[in-house]
């Protein structure tokens, strides 16, 4: 939780941050993929400050289907960390796969904290 000016600040420097230098690995999976709804190549321009918040989102794909989505909360001073993994690629039972999911959890949130 970051709270007042100086945790939203810090929230913005660590989007900032993971744009300009997202993790090449996520537990040990190359990431394939990067997107970030602020490109407004692909998602069309940015009409306002609150589109520009909704829109504040980054989500990065490893290559056996892990996916990591990064954005601040609307409602609550801090940034959420949400972790897809499953399927065939993850293997495993349910209580591997949401160790995995942990994992994925913590490695992106001591890259975020970096």
């Amino acid at each position: 939780i970051m709270e007042g000016a100086t945790g939203l600040r810090r929230m913005g420097e660590m989007m900032d941050a993971l744009r300009r230098h997202p993790p090449q690995e996520l537990l040990g999976q190359r990431v394939t993929r990067r997107i970030d709804y602020w490109d407004e190549d692909v998602f069309g321009p940015i009409l306002s400050a609150t589109d520009r918040a909704s829109r504040n989102v980054v989500a990065l794909f490893g290559e056996r289907g892990l996916k990591v989505t990064v954005r601040p909360s609307g409602t609550e001073p801090k940034l959420k960390i949400y972790v897809e993994c499953g399927g065939r690629d993850a293997g495993g039972d349910a209580g591997e796969i949401a160790a995995l999911a942990e994992r994925a959890n913590e490695a992106m949130a001591r890259h975020l904290l970096a």
